[in-house]
Parts: C-alpha cells; structure tokens; sequence
C-alpha cells in the first residue's frame, strides 16, 4: 500500500499493487461534495500509467473513493466505485 504524488500536481491517497502487477486506487474524502474531484484524479492517474510504456499492467483492476458520509454504494458512469466507510466491516 502506498501513497502516489507527483510533479505534476496528481496525488492519490492510497495505491495497492500486487506482486503480479495488478493494482487499484482509493481516494478517501469525508463527504459526497468530494467525489467529482477524487474521481477526477483516480481518472488522471489511471490515463497517466496508461501512458507509460514501462507499465506491467496499465489498467486498473479497481478504482474507487472511500466517503466518511454516504448513503449507499454506487458506480459512476467512468466506472469509479463509491464506497461508503461504513461499508467495509466484516
């Protein structure tokens, strides 16, 4: 698990990757207010690897925003999961 920040501005809280090259990306925010904006940078970072040749896997296998204050589970039509926190128990 590790964070990504970049030159370029881009940052998003958490990257998982797996030793086979898979990896997925959460934004974690608060609020509904800030999922626009975290689904904007899970798309730029996404469009990002997919530009670098020297990707092992240039596609997500997820990509999602985890919200403190949400009423329910939903996809966006980029394909970006909004997850409510309160979602994730055993």
């Amino acid at each position: 698990m590790r964070y990504y920040g970049d030159a370029d501005g881009l940052e998003v809280d958490i990257i998982v990757e797996l030793p086979d090259g898979r990896w997925g990306a959460f934004e974690v925010k608060l609020s509904e207010e800030k999922v626009p904006a975290a689904e904007r940078n899970l798309l730029r970072l996404r469009d990002k690897i997919a530009r670098n040749p020297a990707a092992r896997n240039a596609n997500p296998s997820f990509l999602a925003v985890l919200v403190g204050k949400a009423s329910f589970c939903r996809r966006t039509p980029n394909g970006v999961f909004v997850v409510p926190i309160t979602e994730l128990g055993a």
